[in-house]
């Protein structure tokens, strides 16, 4: 008797991990690593990097300037959200790049992301840049 049933359960996790694997999910024979990596992409489908520009000086770069707005103001528009006038994006981008190159950055890269849902812009400083 003991052996039928231990023959049904083995029987029943088999069933199970076909129909899982049918229906797209991790299933009893999944490695535990995979089964959480596919559910946190589950979670944030919308998750994504946009667009990423460097600047020295964007007084200089003025095409890479007004491509990275036209992306930011892609992304809020795909969010629902209001876009900023193109004077404060650059006064803003200035800011930044002027900040962060006191603090000993030569170059400040700009990311645009869609996170949850919203739209994220960061600066960043790039350390191991190159100065001309």
């Amino acid at each position: 008797m003991p052996l039928q049933s231990r023959f049904q359960t083995f029987l029943d996790l088999w069933e199970r991990g076909i129909r899982a694997r049918e229906e797209g999910r991790p299933g009893p024979f999944a490695p535990r690593a995979a089964a959480a990596a596919s559910t946190s992409k589950e979670k944030g489908p919308e998750d994504r990097i946009l667009h990423v520009a460097a600047f020295r000086e964007p007084t200089r770069e003025m095409d890479k300037l007004h491509d990275l707005y036209e992306r930011l103001s892609d992304a809020r528009r795909e969010a629902g959200e209001d876009a900023v006038p193109f004077h404060k994006f650059a006064d803003l981008v200035k800011e930044q790049v002027k900040r962060l190159r006191q603090s000993g950055s030569p170059e400040v890269a700009f990311r645009v992301a869609v996170k949850d849902g919203k739209v994220n812009f960061t600066a960043r400083g790039l350390k191991g840049a190159t100065t001309d």
